[in-house]
């Protein structure tokens, strides 16, 4: 048997991931740390990509206190630090240097060829009051785009800026969570403002009866940016949310933030993006990738595309690796690969829903180890999450097309691997292989097109392969083939086969001696519509 457990590979990104899980207990971060590699790797992405390199500042340095910061953690240092960045980038760029020491401030506006490094020992504390935060600044919130509450660092049409550096960035979210009650009326302004026919320009929040929360770090429209080395804890909303960026580096940075919505990284119909070696602890999802929602989406008309996620490591929260549901411009040529994802509730998920419109093709997710999976499946494409829009309804849907999942580990969790699409427009060219998952559930397949499943062993906790419950469910697909794998004991039903547009289904080289019945049919399935082929029958 070819199995998963076979490849060394694999098998060292799982002895590394069970060390790291016993090290670190059920809370907190990884125990480890990462030394950033000099230069940056090759990305070997199956993709064309530029390779990228870190932007570079003259060797020029601006300290915050000789622009009169005080680090007494009562001062405001908004000023010092902002005028410290303007006289930066006046000079032609190089480093702000925070030193070590408690610094208070409000939102930090970063400007071309300027490095903000918070040094060893440092820690930038964010103001609580809001209006600390106006005026308010260009954003994109949950995929459409508004004047809002400025991020907390923020930047808008900077070339060759970074966030560097050991220190922390602490934005004492939990001021902000009231906030999240108060923004109901407003996010669902916002929501229809496109179908409204409201511009951009007249699209004003910032206050209390349009409360939307702000980000905490924000490169906006900007190209050449690196964030490399700092922790980034309690933030108000996401917390590192970049829109419209190229040439893009995220890395060896640490998220511990576990507010409402804490997603550690949010990319937004960005190119040209690589983020590695970090570790996340976060309220929500840990990597996810945006583009825009429904109408606003497609109006920006801005892909997310060419993007490596790799050597990440991440603990709870609700997604590990996450494409959407604000995807109405688009997704392609994205890559993850050797991440270690613990105690999420799902750890690979690409979400839509009707109405939201959208390419997503060309993804890979490859080598992969989850542990103490919680509720949702750990690979998860779903057509009809619940994401609560409230915009005139439209059949507008999003089109799901070259996925491929390889090298893949899932212990724990109820729910093994779903993939749903739409009856009128069904997933295509989907690949698993070499895919190893124990969960309560077996496998769901539904409205699909082009599916190879080679080496997906999905193993019982409790239930898994009774007539109720089969190991292999597959509705309405079609041109399915499901090789090397096999059924364990105590399976009754393998496959288990519904709907009247189920055809061409294969079954080649399995080992399902052990099943007590290798397909049951139901729904009008068509004579013929599964072929079994030296299965063990």
């Amino acid at each position: 048997m070819n199995s998963i457990l076979g490849r060394g590979r694999q098998l060292g990104i799982l002895i590394v991931a069970l060390a790291v899980s016993a090290g670190c207990g059920c809370k907190g971060l990884p125990t480890f740390s990462y030394v950033p590699t000099e230069p940056i790797a090759p990305l070997e992405a199956p993709f064309e990509m530029p390779e990228l390199e870190r932007p570079s500042f003259p060797d020029r340095v601006f300290d915050i206190r000789d622009f009169g910061a005080v680090a007494d953690g009562a001062t405001m240092n908004t000023e010092a630090i902002n005028e410290a960045i303007a006289a930066c980038a006046a000079a032609g760029g190089g480093t702000v240097l925070i030193p070590a020491g408690l610094w208070l401030t409000g939102p930090i506006h970063l400007l071309s060829k300027v490095n903000l490094h918070a040094a060893e020992g440092a820690t930038v504390r964010f103001s609580t009051r809001f209006d600390d935060y106006l005026p308010v600044v260009l954003t994109r919130w949950e995929g459409i785009e508004v004047y809002n509450y400025s991020p907390l660092i923020y930047a808008n049409n900077a070339d060759n800026i970074a966030i560097t550096g050991s220190g922390t960035f602490d934005g004492q979210g939990e001021a902000w969570f009231n906030m999240r009650i108060w923004q109901k009326m407003g996010r669902e302004k916002l929501w229809n403002s496109e179908a409204d026919g409201i511009p951009v320009e007249e699209r004003i929040y910032g206050t209390e009866e349009g409360a939307l929360r702000p980000a905490m770090v924000q490169p906006f429209n900007s190209t050449n940016v690196l964030i490399e080395g700092p922790t980034f804890t309690r933030s108000p909303f996401w917390v590192i949310h970049p829109v419209y960026c190229d040439r893009l580096i995220i890395r060896n940075v640490t998220v511990d933030s576990h507010g409402v919505n804490n997603d550690a990284v949010d990319l937004d119909s960005c190119t040209n993006v690589l983020v590695e070696h970090s570790s996340f602890s976060v309220g929500d999802d840990a990597v996810a990738i945006k583009s825009g929602r429904d109408a606003d989406g497609w109006r920006v008309a801005r892909p997310s595309e060419n993007i490596v996620v790799r050597h990440i490591t991440s603990i709870g929260g609700h997604g590990g690796a996450v494409i959407g549901s604000e995807l109405s411009g688009g997704a392609r040529n994205i890559l993850f690969h050797d991440i270690y994802f613990k105690d999420t509730v799902t750890a690979l998920r690409i979400k839509s829903k009707v109405g939201r419109g959208g390419v997503i093709e060309d993804i890979w997710f490859r080598d992969i180890v989850v542990t103490g999976l919680r509720e949702k499946p750990a690979f998860w494409l779903d057509a009809l999450y619940a994401s609560h829009t409230v915009m005139p309804a439209t059949s507008a849907l999003t089109n799901f097309r070259n996925i491929h999942v390889e090298n893949l580990v899932s212990w724990g969790g109820v729910r093994s691997i779903e993939i749903s699409a739409y009856a009128e427009q069904p997933a295509e060219n989907i690949t698993l292989e070499n895919v190893f998952v124990t969960a309560d559930n077996g496998l769901i397949l539904e409205n699909a097109t082009g599916v190879t499943f080679t080496d997906v062993n999905i193993i019982p906790h409790s239930e898994v392969g009774t007539d109720l419950e089969p190991v292999m469910k597959i509705i309405n697909s079609r041109d399915v083939t499901i090789s090397g794998t096999r059924a364990f004991v105590g399976t009754n039903t393998f496959l288990r086969v519904e709907g009247a547009e189920s055809r061409d289904i294969r079954l080649r080289n399995n080992d399902l001696s052990r099943a007590k019945r290798i397909v049951s049919h139901a729904g009008g399935v068509p004579k013929n519509a599964v072929v079994v082929e030296d299965s063990g029958s």
